[in-house]
């Protein structure tokens, strides 16, 4: 918290010029910080067609999601499902 000693003498705009600075960049810096998630995907996007980041390795399906397809073409189970399934131990 910032104490204007000289307030109410002199010019006012003058003497809260910085803290009103302060007050805006911290303002702005927070909206920056909140939208950076959002830019996550074109700025990875640009780094690799620019050649600083390397291609990804490819997902596998159960990578992408948290249902799991079986290798043989079998019934999607969910994680959920299977934790249900489990027999407590004694």
């Amino acid at each position: 918290m910032t104490t204007f000693h000289s307030f109410g003498t002199g010019d006012s705009t003058r003497d809260t010029f910085y803290s009103s600075l302060y007050a805006e960049l911290e303002l702005l810096i927070g909206i920056i910080a909140a939208c950076l998630p959002t830019l996550k995907a074109p700025v990875e996007r640009l780094l690799r067609r620019k050649g600083f980041l390397s291609e990804p390795a490819q997902a596998s399906p159960s990578d992408l999601s948290f249902v799991n397809v079986s290798p043989k073409g079998g019934e999607e189970v969910s994680d959920v499902e299977k934790m249900s399934e489990r027999k407590p131990s004694k």
